[in-house]
């Protein structure tokens, strides 16, 4: 083969190597460029399935039952029992304000001198708590609040005061499976110009503290409970026409209610809704215990911050 036949055989081969090139750079412009997309940050807020602080997310805005809470503290100002003890108000207040619904006192005041009552308060018999956990859900009470407080020496204070100590324990206790889910004690003082008044001061000292503490616990466990801030709900059962007859006619007179906004009775149930401007419900449970109706009376059986729930009794 001459040189000339090589040359052109070159030329040739550059010539397909150069189309080649030319066609292959082609194609790839002609290929789409693919989008990439980021992946959006992970959020740091805890998912739908997560607990909050150890509480379902469901409850955080409330349950769809309310819970019902007995409390139980006996009392004794230097060892004598106190008819109206201090701690157990105190802690019913807390709860109220947090939406718990509470067995009314009077049923308590029944029980709460007893010695199964004392043995259970005491914490010394296993058996005893078995009962009082019984009675309690006899009450239909989600939860038994019992313990027992007391105040002991005197000592004097500036301005001519004397003051004491009260000390004070409560467990709070789940009616349903008999666990102590929570328990607390705190000691308190408090002065006055009596003894007697100092007694009070510090008992509600404590009762405030443990009032705090368990109402936590129960939030902690069962959710933050639903509530209003002023419309109360009356439920009267076994109520006959008459006498709801003339509780409507007695209500217009009751302190602190701005408005009556719905009531119907039906089948010896009377169901009234209205606004209550004052802030604390058992100054109105305390005025409806203590409310006269012909040939009968209201039984307080349970209240929380928004419903009170009554029997009439003749």
């Amino acid at each position: 083969m001459d040189d000339q036949a090589v040359l052109i055989i070159l030329i040739l081969l550059a010539a397909g190597l150069a189309a080649l090139t030319l066609l292959t750079v082609t194609q790839l412009q002609q290929q789409p460029v693919p989008t990439i997309v980021p992946e959006p940050p992970k959020s740091s807020s805890s998912s739908p399935s997560e607990n909050v602080h150890g509480v379902e997310p469901s409850t955080l805005t409330g349950r769809s039952k309310e819970i019902t809470c007995m409390v139980v503290v006996p009392e004794f100002i230097f060892g004598a029992p106190v008819d109206d003890p201090a701690v157990e108000t105190a802690i019913i207040r807390e709860l109220l304000q947090a939406n718990f619904r509470v067995v009314d006192q009077d049923m308590i005041d029944q029980i709460r001198y007893k010695d199964e009552t004392l043995l259970a308060a005491y914490g010394t018999s296993y058996d005893a708590l078995t009962a009082l956990r019984a009675l309690s859900l006899e009450y239909d009470a989600d939860v038994l609040i019992v313990g027992h407080a007391l105040t002991e020496g005197q000592i004097p204070a500036p301005g001519g005061l004397i003051s004491t100590r009260a000390w004070a324990e409560v467990r709070a206790v789940d009616t349903r499976t008999g666990q102590i889910f929570a328990a607390d004690q705190t000691a308190q003082g408090g002065a006055d110009l009596t003894i007697q008044i100092a007694a009070r001061k510090a008992l509600e000292n404590a009762g405030s503290v443990l009032g705090k503490s368990t109402t936590q616990a129960l939030e902690k466990r069962f959710g933050i409970q639903a509530g209003t801030q002023d419309k109360v709900e009356l439920i009267i059962v076994g109520m006959p026409i008459d006498a709801y007859i003339t509780f409507k006619q007695k209500l217009q007179y009751f302190p602190y209610i701005k408005q009556v906004i719905a009531d119907h009775y039906t089948a010896d149930e009377a169901h009234i809704t209205f606004y209550y401007s004052h802030a604390d419900l058992i100054d109105l449970v305390n005025y409806l215990r203590q409310l006269k109706l012909d040939g009968g009376r209201l039984e307080v059986l349970t209240y929380s911050f928004s419903r009170v729930t009554l029997r009439y009794e003749r």
